[in-house]
């Protein structure tokens, strides 16, 4: 099974003239709803790699054309189509919570670099192991932390 990063930008117009914001990602994706998103370009770690059923996605919103980047939801992936460049996803925990309250700070910056590899221009980035251990690493400690400040409150 691979991980993988999904790249959202706020930039990217669709055919309407509308634009996939934060605000539109929170009222669109929930846990537990299947979604079907474009893979268009991506890039792994070993040649001719794509996503397969049961391998995870992570979804990160770079920071051009927005105030709130970050990392925003975990998903599995169910479905990748070939033909059509696109995977069939759902949404799980912790998805909810970082969709609220995503993680962008100067850790999360490195981290994702070292996942692009110095090629930012892609939607769909393998992500190797060291760099998942990580990520999951700082998903735990992000949610404790706001749980932390939220009992206090």
């Amino acid at each position: 099974m691979a991980m993988w990063l999904y790249q959202l930008s706020a930039e990217k117009e669709f055919e309407d003239g509308s634009k996939w914001t934060p605000e539109v990602h929170r009222e669109e994706v929930w846990e537990g709803q299947y979604l079907e998103w474009d893979t268009r370009q991506i890039r792994s770690l070993r040649s001719g790699t794509k996503p397969t059923a049961g391998d995870t996605v992570i979804y990160w919103f770079v920071k051009r054309g927005i105030d709130e980047p970050g990392l925003y939801d975990s998903g599995i992936i169910f479905e990748y189509n070939q033909d059509e460049e696109t995977i069939k996803h759902l949404p799980i925990f912790p998805s909810a919570y970082l969709k609220m309250h995503p993680i962008y700070d100067d850790d999360m910056i490195e981290l994702v670099k070292g996942i692009q590899n110095r090629m930012p221009i892609a939607t769909m980035f393998e992500i190797n192991d060291d760099h998942a251990q990580k990520l999951w690493i700082k998903i735990r400690n992000w949610i404790i932390h706001f749980s932390e400040i939220q009992s206090n409150e």
